[in-house]
């Protein structure tokens, strides 16, 4: 009899159970989004299985960032990332990673590469990165990469950052934006993807103009990208084609008792970067069996570099008369300026001292004032 009771209860919970389902609404469970570890450009591997730490961005989060190239989102959304404005121009950063350098200034200790679809983009001359020619609207994602690793090459003594660029496969569709903003900066920018079973093209544009916060600080910016592909089940070819046209000027530091009188003026000008950048680029790829593949890139990277400096000279202007001590402050040249006018000749000068002579061999003879000495330094680099 006792087991006949439990029964009966038992029944009657689950016919409660049965009709409480039936009656009671359905609730919709939310979305649970599941994220895969990122695999690193080119190998595959996930971040999380080297021994050394890996950031990753893609071109979402680039976008989404507002940045004025990759320096700057670097700077803003990665660890470890600084960047100085040495050069006062925007597009022209020194960017610090763990204390090793990335900098457009000849003459720094560089130690980081750079690479963009396997191609480095550090200058054959002086390893220097020029941030200004690299288009972010073409990044498809980075992998920052620390630790002093030799597959990366010479002078990846802090790290590596690798750049994949989009093409019409990932990256489809089309867009155009314009903006402007203080100090008369203007921007345009345009990028366009497609694709077919087979084929892909990817193309994208832009332009940055502006007067700069201060005195004749203008910078003049402009890049195209473009990226043409063919897929079929084991094989990939792309082919790369880039170019960047920029100008840029950035006028160094001034004195306090200058940016005192106004925070606009500079010390010396102009400090002009011309950088014309063309490139090439065809990689091709096969797989010959489920875990090997054979891959190869190809190309050809031509940057012309244009600099013009207006500085301060090292000569002085010691004595407006001749005959007075003649020497400058290291006491080894004689630069005089006497009352003739500007028509100085050698036998004006003092014998201790020596005639300075431009490139041409042709007598410099400043005039009384300090302010008219100066010296203009030119450069071109053909890489």
């Amino acid at each position: 009899m006792g087991y006949k009771i439990i029964s009966i209860i038992y029944m009657v919970l689950i016919a409660s159970s049965v009709l409480a389902e039936s009656v009671q609404p359905q609730r919709q469970m939310k979305d649970m989004n599941v994220i895969a570890i990122t695999p690193l450009h080119g190998v595959g591997l996930d971040k999380d299985s080297l021994p050394y730490p890996v950031q990753v961005a893609n071109s979402d989060d680039i976008a989404s960032s507002q940045s004025l190239d990759i320096s700057d989102y670097m700077a803003r959304n990665l660890g470890s990332v600084h960047i100085n404005q040495a050069q006062n121009n925007p597009l022209q950063p020194d960017l610090q990673y763990r204390g090793f350098t990335a900098s457009p200034l000849l003459g720094n200790s560089q130690g980081l590469s750079v690479y963009m679809d396997g191609v480095r983009i550090n200058e054959p001359f002086g390893d220097a990165v020029n941030w200004d020619i690299i288009p972010q609207s073409a990044i498809a994602g980075i992998n920052l990469i620390a630790g002093s690793n030799p597959l990366f090459g010479l002078n990846t003594l802090g790290g590596a950052l690798s750049i994949q660029t989009k093409n019409g496969f990932t990256h489809p569709g089309h867009s155009v934006q314009a903006y402007g903003g203080s100090f008369n900066r203007r921007a345009t920018e345009f990028e366009s993807g497609g694709r077919d079973e087979n084929t892909s093209y990817f193309v994208t544009g832009n332009w940055f103009k502006e007067n700069g916060w201060r005195d004749r600080s203008e910078s003049d910016a402009k890049q195209l990208f473009s990226r043409f592909g063919w897929r079929s089940d084991n094989n990939e070819l792309e082919l790369t084609l880039a170019a960047a046209d920029t100008d840029l000027n950035g006028n160094g530091s001034s004195p306090l008792e200058l940016l005192k009188q106004d925070r606009k003026e500079v010390f010396t000008h102009p400090d002009n970067t011309q950088n014309e950048l063309r490139m090439a680029a065809l990689s091709a790829s096969h797989w010959l069996s489920d875990t090997t593949q054979f891959s190869s890139n190809v190309y050809i990277r031509k940057n012309d570099r244009d600099t013009f400096n207006g500085d301060g000279s090292d000569y002085d202007v010691i004595d407006s008369i001749v005959g007075g001590a003649g020497l400058n402050e290291d006491s080894d040249i004689i630069i005089t300026a006497v009352e003739c006018g500007g028509g100085c000749n050698t036998g004006d000068l003092v014998e201790e001292g020596e005639q300075v002579v431009d490139q041409n061999g042709n007598a410099i003879n400043p005039g009384l004032d300090d302010d008219e000495i100066a010296v203009n330094n030119q450069s071109r680099t053909a890489q």
